[in-house]
């Protein structure tokens, strides 16, 4: 086995750096060994920077680089199970392709990736960007090329492909699991109460809390917006006791009557009175409404489970050496 790995690493060291003298200089670090090939230090900061722009378009700065480091650990182990399923969908491809029976060409079918498709996820990732200029840009500052991009994007798809054919397609969900499950877990199937508010700004908290007193008083909101400098959101605020709103605003709102008003509450350093004009209570979901939603869960469960016994068979005939410290 020691050979098996020295030699791997001699032959990445000529067959992709070319030959160097000095071949430490020439070759990216190895931080695994798979099968016959090899994972490298720029191959993990690759896929740090492709999961970088796929989160971008969710979250931002300071908490992207958090949520990125917070997946660093994982990243390598994730290279490592997808290195496993794309080098048995290329085998099984391949195997297929030098077949003529019906089966086999169906195989390809199903496997190989549509050109087509890639394309056309690169160009919805270019949408993002003013221009294709700044697309290239941005890919070029995480060291990356549209070339890098797209054998992500194709890679992607083959698993996907491989997962459908060897996975999906042997699972079902029976109603009866649906109608077992819900029955199981009915908490889980409640709506929470929601509320529907007037939302008011004001200038400075002082005029705020003399606004709310009024409110509260009983003056009504069309003569006190004679007297103060308010500005009424032109949108009702519709929110659901589940955490949609901050803490501290959830908690005030949601403990008042009907038709009350808030406490004068400052967000993010602005002052806000809220008017609760319409409460729906919790209710209990029908299995009518959530039954697809159920379904999706199981078959979730099952697809995880199914795909790491898979996994597991793979692991047994594969080889896999981390070297990362």
């Amino acid at each position: 086995m020691r050979k098996l790995k020295s030699l791997l690493a001699v032959l990445f060291c000529f067959g992709l750096s070319g030959f160097s003298p000095d071949c430490s200089f020439a070759v990216e670090k190895i931080v695994a060994i798979v099968n016959n090939e090899v994972i490298t230090q720029k191959e993990l900061s690759d896929f740090l920077s492709y999961m970088r722009i796929q989160l971008s378009r969710e979250i931002k700065g300071k908490e992207l680089e958090q949520k990125l480091q917070s997946m660093k650990l994982d990243l390598l182990n994730e290279l490592i199970r997808d290195r496993l399923i794309l080098q048995q969908a290329r085998k099984m491809l391949d195997e297929a392709r030098k077949k003529t029976d019906k089966a086999s060409q169906m195989m390809v079918y199903l496997l190989e990736v549509d050109k087509n498709r890639v394309r056309a996820r690169i160009n919805e990732m270019k949408k993002r960007y003013p221009s294709e200029a700044d697309f290239h840009e941005a890919l070029a500052k995480q060291g990356l090329t549209q070339a890098d991009l797209e054998t992500r994007i194709k890679d992607e798809m083959l698993k996907y492909n491989v997962v459908q054919l060897k996975i999906d397609s042997e699972i079902a969900i029976r109603p009866e699991e649906v109608t077992l499950f819900y029955n199981k877990n009915p908490q889980e199937f409640k709506s929470p109460e929601e509320r529907e508010m007037t939302v008011i700004a004001l200038e400075n908290r002082d005029q705020a809390q003399s606004f709310s007193y009024n409110l509260k008083r009983g003056e009504k909101l069309e003569s006190l917006a004679s007297r103060y400098p308010i500005k009424i959101l032109p949108d009702k605020l519709i929110a659901a006791k589940d955490g949609e709103l901050k803490p501290e605003v959830e908690s005030a709102v949601f403990s008042l009557p009907l038709g009350a008003a808030s406490d004068a509450l400052d967000i993010d350093g602005k002052h806000f009175v809220f008017i609760v004009d319409k409460i729906t209570p919790s209710r209990q979901l029908p299995i009518a409404e959530v039954q697809a939603q159920i379904s999706d869960f199981l078959f979730s469960k099952k697809r995880q489970e199914k795909l790491d016994k898979w996994l597991d068979e793979i692991k047994k005939s594969s080889y896999v050496e981390i070297r990362q410290n």
